[in-house]
């Protein structure tokens, strides 16, 4: 998700020795509310790694999600 914003604070932790870390990002929008998504990025092997950006629809459920490799 692109957010338009230069600020994010990203807060994360790892249950798998730090093979993938997931992330509570959040940000202000361009009317100044908090918004929050989801991250995650996870590392393939020493050279390769992949980032995941997960929003929500309204409902709470899964909505738009972004990969980088």
């Amino acid at each position: 998700m692109y957010t338009g914003s230069t600020g994010m604070r990203l807060t994360g932790n790892s249950n798998d020795g730090g093979k993938t870390i997931k992330f509570v990002a959040t940000f202000k929008d361009e009317s100044g509310t908090k918004q929050t998504f989801d991250a995650a990025l996870r590392f393939l092997d020493d050279d390769q790694f992949v980032v995941g950006l997960y929003a929500k629809i309204p409902d709470g459920k899964p909505g738009p999600t972004l990969y980088t490799t």
